[in-house]
């Protein structure tokens, strides 16, 4: 960028030759010179004074200023051979330079020199209002009516380093739109507010530069009405800096009961909120702080105010604690006071936003120390959506906290630093778990950190590894302190390939493409005198609706696979069709549901399942989970209850559609004829694999709707006419899963109603709270186990 050329003249020094002879023998014309003593100007980001510098030239000469010419006016006198160099003031966070160029002689035969300014950047914006009875974040002035008719003044005094602007806000909650920025000593309106004016000015005091925001209210006629205007006080707006901002609210409090709170949009504060939210009340009559809501356990209110102070504005602060949600949670406050028959009355509301959706990862899934590693830290990358993690450690050996092994994590770097202590005579090994997040949105991750004992040892991990049918290479690391190790028989089948890297530790195994079948084979890995075993496994992969077989048995139905086909998830042939097994009964064991040990993930029914195996005397309490852990032990799989979002993923690929939201907020599957169709073909699934031909002593089926798959047999009179042989009931056809939520301050278990109210083939998942007969007593329905592999 170039400003405009300034031309002038000037008497020479050396003065100039007049009717040079004709007769001399050099024509040649010297250059001009040009001589700047001082050729670089320097200022501080806030100097306002001008600096000169003084030009020596042979000859007319011109400036032109370029680069960051804004930092700067370039003036010179008329005939005088002296720049005066005035700044403006640099309000960026960045330095500025700019160059003044003297140009000497004309045409072709000039002459030049650059004079060099410099402008230092400012600090970082900082802006701190000074008034004592302004503190926190959202203050109130209350300024009252002069007594003789005239306007109110109130001054705010502000320590900052940028441009001050006001700025106010038409409705006072929308984001704010229009700014003035006054010159000092100048008073200015405020677009949007007729009632208040301002001016700045700066004041020299001996704690330095004060800046003076002079508000001015015009007179209130009717004193029966309070005004208020919440104004932003705005530093840096405008500028390549950061910009901060101050909201006042400046009240005139009528003469009736009155009460102002600010914010009056509420305060919002993250999930992990660590710095506590402040808000300010002016109000004319005392009054009371209520929740009519309920007093929420997840914060807490402090009032800041000095205790038996009378003044009208009273401060309040808000800390919160850590919240792990997928959705916002909100509380209401109300300040409330009566005098007489008036009553003054103001809202809070206080929101906690959503947490993200909890996930850890890491690169590593095993670290080993060796001897003499006692010293030295290891890394690994690991990663968590929230801005806290837990780690915990458990020694292999003794089911304890792994006393000998320090963990931190650096959300920063995104690191787990891992070390030891102290050698280890055996070898030891514990297992880390990193957990994140709670209230249904968990997330967990674990790796094995294990240290080499002095005495021989050799490990494998792991000690199992199943190929898919393509025989992707698969790694086993080797754990050893022997000088030499070797697999004796890595060529005893040719199905599989073994290769080794000592200098790594590690075996690899893969195999050759597999059509249809298993097949597997044990090798031997000796180390020393030292032998360990591992197996390899080789099957072909899974699709959805194969059975999943256990020892020749079919146990389950594949529903969801990987792209391998080697993992996925499968559905239970056996079920529970009865509603005599209450997902929980309280009234024995006295226990009571909290956010610790409540089953609230959505999505991760282990999880579920892991909580309430968890707490005392489970077995008496949670019939359902005792009959699916009763299970798995029988089949040898690792069934638990779905949580909702599982059994909603498993019905869709049962009902060969996908859910949807109905007008009442309902997930529900549509009632079309594909639907029955589907459940047809799952029908028959239950029929072909649960037959005594695979052990099953009866059959088993699954009850989309009970006017067609509900079965009651009834024993004859002779035998006991009282009992009833119930396969299945009424209730059989309610999905209980996994997950329970809060629901008004109690807990209800979610399920799926299967075409009971809502018509057939229609499928909502509804929620079913506590019996009404009991408050201990929660829903019954069917049980429809689920497992990972």
């Amino acid at each position: 960028m170039k400003r405009v050329l300034h031309v002038w003249s000037v008497a020479l020094t050396l003065g100039l030759l007049v009717g040079v002879s004709s007769c001399s023998k050099d024509d040649t014309v010297a250059p001009p010179t040009v001589n700047v003593p001082q050729n670089t100007v320097a200022f501080k980001a806030f100097d306002t004074e001008a600096k000169t510098v003084t030009v020596e030239s042979s000859a007319d000469w011109t400036f032109e200023v370029t680069g960051d010419t804004q930092i700067c006016d370039v003036t010179r006198e008329e005939g005088g051979n002296t720049l005066t160099v005035t700044p403006k003031i640099n309000y960026d966070k960045v330095a500025h330079t700019a160059q003044i160029v003297i140009t000497a002689g004309s045409g072709s035969n000039t002459t030049s020199q650059t004079i060099t300014v410099t402008q230092e950047a400012n600090a970082e914006t900082y802006l701190t209002i000074l008034n004592a009875d302004l503190t926190g974040d959202n203050p109130i002035v209350t300024i009252s009516n002069n007594s003789d008719g005239g306007a109110s003044e109130y001054e705010i005094r502000l320590a900052t380093n940028n441009k001050l602007s006001v700025v106010y806000s038409q409705d006072q909650t929308a984001p704010s739109t229009t700014a003035l920025t006054p010159e000092k000593e100048t008073r200015a309106a405020i677009d949007g507010c007729d009632w208040i004016t301002y001016e700045v000015s700066e004041e020299t005091t001996a704690e330095g530069t004060v800046t003076v925001l002079k508000l001015s209210c015009t007179f209130n006629e009717n004193t029966a009405k309070s005004r208020t205007a919440f104004l932003e006080i705005v530093s840096g707006e405008g500028t390549n800096n950061t910009v901060l901002k101050k909201r006042i609210g400046i009240t005139q409090m009528a003469d009736t009961p009155t009460i102002i709170v600010n914010p009056q949009e509420g305060l919002v504060a993250t999930y992990d909120q660590k710095k506590e939210l402040t808000f300010s009340v002016a109000a004319n009559v005392e009054f009371k702080t209520m929740w009519p809501n309920g007093k929420p356990n997840w914060l807490t209110l402090t009032e800041t105010t000095e205790e038996g102070s009378k003044a009208k504005v009273r401060n309040f602060s808000v800390s919160f604690q850590e919240w792990s949600g997928l959705s916002d949670r909100e509380a209401l406050l109300s300040l409330v006071a009566v005098e007489g028959m008036d009553v003054a009355s103001a809202d809070l509301k206080i929101t906690q936003t959503a947490a993200p959706q909890a996930s850890i990862s890491v690169n590593a899934t095993s670290v080993v120390f060796n001897n003499g590693d006692e010293t030295k830290s290891k890394f690994i990358d690991a990663q968590c959506s929230f801005s806290t993690m837990e780690v915990t450690t458990k020694d292999n050996t003794t089911n304890e906290t792994a006393s000998w092994l320090n963990i931190s994590y650096d959300a920063t770097l995104k690191s787990l630093e891992i070390k030891v202590t102290g050698a280890s005579e055996t070898t030891r090994s514990a297992t880390v778990t990193l957990y994140c997040g709670g209230n249904g949105n968990e997330a967990t991750a674990t790796l094995t950190v294990t240290q080499l004992g002095t005495q021989d040892t050799l490990l494998l991990d792991p000690e199992s590894i199943q190929l898919d049918s393509k025989g992707t290479a698969q790694t086993i690391s080797v754990l050893t302190n022997q000088p030499d190790w070797e697999v004796v028989d890595a060529t005893a089948t040719t199905d599989f390939t073994i290769s080794v890297d000592k200098e790594k530790k590690t075996i690899t195994v893969s195999g050759t493409p597999l059509d249809a079948g298993m097949r597997e084979h044990t090798y031997t890995v000796k180390a020393g005198d030292l032998e360990k075993q591992f197996s390899v496994k080789q099957q072909n992969a899974y699709k959805v609706g194969d059975p999943y077989m256990v020892n020749g048995k079919p146990v389950g139905i594949v529903y969801k696979v990987d792209e391998t086909g080697m993992h996925g998830k499968a559905y239970a042939l056996t079920v529970y069709n009865l509603s005599d097994k209450f997902f929980c009964y309280t009234g024995e064991s006295g226990f009571k549901f909290d956010e610790t040990n409540a089953p609230l993930s959505r999505t991760d029914g282990l999880a579920n399942q892991e909580r309430i195996i968890n707490i005392p005397n489970w077995e008496k309490s949670f019939l359902m989970t005792k009959w699916t852990v009763d299970l798995a032990k029988e089949q040898g799989v690792n069934w638990y209850m779905p949580a909702v979002e599982e059994m909603m993923e498993m019905i869709e690929v049962m009902s060969g559609t996908k859910y949807i939201l109905d007008e009442r907020g309902k997930y529900v599957l549509p009632a079309v004829a594909e639907v029955n169709e589907a459940w047809n073909v799952v029908r028959e699934l239950y029929k072909k694999y649960t037959t005594l031909e695979y052990g099953y002593e009866k059959d088993q089926y699954v009850v989309f709707e009970w006017s067609v798959d509900g079965r009651i047999e009834t024993q004859t009179q002779d035998e006991a006419p009282w009992a009833v042989i119930v396969q299945g009931d009424d209730m059989a056809s309610w999905w209980t899963s996994s997950t329970v939520e809060v629901y008004q301050g109690a807990y209800r278990i979610l399920q799926a109603k299967f075409a009971y109210w809502d018509g057939n083939g229609v499928i909502s998942n509804d929620t079913y709270a506590e019996s009404p007969y009991n408050d201990d007593l929660y829903s019954s329905g069917s049980i429809h186990p689920i497992c990972q592999f």
